[in-house]
């Protein structure tokens, strides 16, 4: 009687091997700085609010 569940080689050996697979669209060098840019300015926002929230003087 077959078991329940993925049968392959590599599930019975105790292992998972993935296959590569290629990324659908490429990320551009602007997006990273720009995704970069975007992350330094939400820090610093948050920054902010947290310095007003414990001292709203």
């Amino acid at each position: 009687m077959p078991g329940i569940g993925d049968q392959k080689g590599n599930i019975k050996a105790g292992r998972i091997v993935r296959e590569s697979r290629k990324l659908n669209k490429e990320i551009t060098t602007t997006s990273v700085t720009e995704g970069i840019k975007q992350f330094e300015k939400s820090c610093s926002t948050l920054y902010e609010y947290c310095s007003y929230v414990k001292n709203p003087n």
